[in-house]
């Protein structure tokens, strides 16, 4: 047995809790289209800890490894094709810790290292095309065509605004070509900046992007160009003020809630992942936004998915979710995925 498609189909009810403290009946049709991660068996393929993870244009998925520092490419049924990168170390095309990964038009792949602080671009044939150092600590990177990237990096690492745009044109230190997006302030404003909870940043269609702050819940709609579309800011039923704890060496943690990344599942559905601490155990949810209407529809709880037991949840647009889970062994799954309200 190779791979399973089409392992089973799940039909569920969900209840929901919309912003005007009203539920909302949802049916849920989820069905798993395949796995990433030795399926095979033999070994090859095997996901240690994946940080990160893109989709090309020919529906090739891309898994970021944060253990074995590397990427590893499946086809779109989850097949075994190739890794990227050289493990790791200092050298070139060697990884400390990346987080974020993104493709081009061009098929040249993007890898953001945190401990680095640096951007590494790799071609399709896994030669290194250009390192880059920055002014911060990166966390997310989003590519709108080949060389031109925008970064969210973790607030404490560096001031002004949170998105920095770079146009890759030499190696070296690159001073970003524009910033843009305010960061919060306010109330625990200091809190947040200074915890590391990142927020998350993609792009959508027609050249948008999109930043998600982790507190308040905000989401902003940016043009390439850094202009501010749209805003909005929703109350979801598991809305969490920030409890400020103090580590040694100064810097503000809270570790009890944890954004995780905003994805699309179709044109107008926005999800965002949400864990919950509770007696050391966490809690994960997926809040659901209409991006036509900028309204909150609610939030997914634990159900047949095992939310609980994943650590990533990222969308595809295409009505379809990757969820990586971590144990019994670490493994990505595909699933199909309809609301209906």
């Amino acid at each position: 047995m190779k791979y399973p498609i089409a392992v089973f189909i799940i039909v569920a009810i969900i209840f929901l809790i919309s912003c005007d403290n009203k539920h909302i009946q949802l049916e849920i049709l989820s069905k798993e289209i395949c796995r990433y991660g030795d399926v095979e068996g033999g070994g090859k393929g095997i996901v240690g800890n994946a940080n990160d993870f893109i989709k090309d244009i020919n529906g090739n998925v891309y898994v970021l490894d944060g253990a074995f520092k590397k990427v590893i490419k499946y086809s779109n049924k989850g097949i075994y094709l190739k890794e990227y990168g050289k493990g790791e170390g200092p050298g070139p095309g060697e990884f400390y810790d990346p987080r974020s990964i993104d493709i081009d038009s061009l098929g040249n792949i993007y890898i953001a290292d945190m401990l680095k602080r640096n951007i590494t671009v790799l071609d399709s044939l896994n030669n290194v095309v250009k390192i880059v150092k920055l002014n911060m600590m990166p966390a997310r990177i989003v590519v709108t065509k080949p060389f031109h990237v925008y970064v969210l990096g973790f607030p404490f690492s560096y001031k002004g605004d949170l998105i920095h745009k770079y146009v890759l044109t030499n190696d070296g230190l690159e001073i970003p070509s524009q910033t843009f997006c305010k960061r919060i302030t306010g109330k625990d404003s200091l809190a947040i900046e200074k915890s590391g909870n990142i927020g998350s940043f993609i792009k959508g269609k027609n050249g948008s992007l999109y930043y998600g702050s982790p507190y308040p819940n905000e989401i902003r709609k940016f043009s390439e160009s850094g202009e501010l579309l749209s805003k909005f800011i929703f109350n979801p039923s598991n809305e969490y003020e920030p409890k400020i704890n103090k580590n040694t060496n100064g810097i503000i943690v809270d570790m009890n809630m944890i954004f995780r990344d905003i994805s699309f599942l179709n044109d107008s559905t926005m999800i965002r992942q949400v864990l919950i601490r509770n007696n050391d155990v966490f809690k994960t949810s997926i809040d659901v936004i209409d991006t036509h209407s900028n309204r909150y529809i609610g939030t997914i709880e634990n159900g047949l998915i095992e939310l609980d037991k994943s650590t990533t949840i990222k969308g595809d647009g295409m009505n379809n979710i990757f969820v990586y889970y971590r144990e019994p062994v670490p493994i990505i799954k595909k699933y199909n995925i309809h609301i209906k309200r």
